[in-house]
């Protein structure tokens, strides 16, 4: 039974015991045609000498049974020696080569057992000098294997710093008004107007970061469904436009749209385009300063409609370029945070648009020169 056990859990042995079967079915087939097919054969080939000697009752059959029985045992001698040769040799070769299936097998089951226990940096050892193409199928495992546990690892590290930048974003407005309302119940804040609005500032700094967040989720998820329908892009422009006209005013900060037809239709789900328009356009009036400017131009291509919203603000490095849309980066995270940016909007936006079947990116010539974010919708 310990046996039984130790066959079942070892790969190489099992390799090797469907080495010795073959050699052992091999063996029986060999000795099974010397036995019952080779007679047979002596015995027309014998017919075939007879013709070519004189006849039937030649010299040659006198000696038929004496010559099959030299024959045979001939034959036997000869694979009384070859047999147990080609037993060990098989033995040796099949033992050489079971370890060597086995070996990459074992190394990816170490390797996936400590990945499993949170050691996310392992990886399996592969041949530098080969290439992918002239790598067997256990290699070209080992390296999807790797890059699966490179990912994991990038998961992981995002995981981390989501929960990091959570609890941070989380901790400030919290902090705030925890100060503010002991200030007010030792007597030592004024209980002005003042102070309530800022702690209700803070308050709703803290609701929109935690809707952000449930939003994120939902549209990371994809926990939802887009209502498509044809529309006018610039109609929905127009009104985001309107919406947050006056929160631009403040800031005496302009939109200017730049639009080449009046009416450009595409199949889309209004709310969520809106809602894109709403994000990138709330991230121009955060990096922009007073008396800034803000462009929107849509263009319809062959397949697609393409909307551009440039501003004037401070510009983004071509290194930070490759990280706006990823959730809670801010190119300037100490006025980001005071203005109350959550690092969210952008991707949500980039989110949206992917689901759209559409493309998003931003352009920036360097910092104090704006930025230009742009997305594509396609017609159908």
């Amino acid at each position: 039974m310990n046996i039984l056990k130790y066959i079942q859990s070892h790969l190489n042995v099992k390799l090797f015991l469907s080495f010795v079967i073959i050699i052992v079915v091999f063996t029986i087939v060999l000795v099974a045609a010397v036995e019952f097919i080779m007679p047979n054969a002596f015995e027309s080939h014998l017919k075939f000498m007879r013709t070519l000697v004189g006849g039937e009752g030649g010299a040659l059959e006198e000696h038929d049974l004496n010559l099959y029985d030299s024959f045979r045992s001939a034959l036997y001698a000869s694979l009384q020696f070859a047999l147990p040769i080609s037993l060990i040799a098989a033995i040796i070769i099949s033992i050489f080569f079971s370890r060597e299936f086995v070996k990459p097998i074992k190394e990816l089951s170490i390797t996936s057992q400590k990945i499993s226990e949170g050691k996310y940096d392992q990886r399996v050892l592969l041949p530098k000098e080969l290439t992918i193409d002239e790598m067997d199928e256990l290699k070209q495992l080992a390296i999807y294997f790797n890059q699966m546990a490179s990912k994991l690892e990038k998961t992981e590290d995002l995981r981390k710093q989501l929960i990091g930048d959570v609890s941070h974003e989380l901790r400030t407005p919290i902090s705030l008004i925890k100060a503010s309302m002991e200030g007010l119940i030792d007597g030592i804040v004024p209980k002005t107007e003042k102070t309530f609005y800022q702690v209700q500032v803070e308050a709703d700094r803290l609701t929109k970061l935690v809707n952000d967040l449930q939003e994120l989720s939902i549209i990371e998820s994809k926990a939802y469904k887009l209502n498509k329908e044809k529309f006018d892009i610039n109609a929905v422009i127009s009104s985001v436009m309107e919406n947050i006209s006056p929160q631009f005013a403040q800031k005496n900060i302009r939109i200017i749209t730049n639009s080449q037809d009046t009416k450009l239709i595409a199949f889309f789900d209004i709310d969520r385009i809106k809602q894109v328009l709403t994000n990138i356009l709330a991230n121009a009036y955060q990096y922009s300063e007073e008396g800034g400017k803000v462009n929107i131009t849509s263009v319809a291509k062959n397949d697609y409609i393409e909307v551009f919203i440039s501003d004037t603000g401070r510009g983004i490095s071509a290194e930070n370029l490759l990280h706006i849309f990823t959730r809670f980066y801010r190119v300037d995270k100490s006025r980001s945070r005071n203005s109350g940016g959550s690092g969210i909007g952008l991707t949500i936006a980039k989110q949206l648009i992917e689901d759209h079947g559409g493309k998003i990116w931003a352009e920036s010539k360097g910092e104090n020169k704006g930025t230009t974010i742009s997305f594509t919708i396609p017609h159908n």
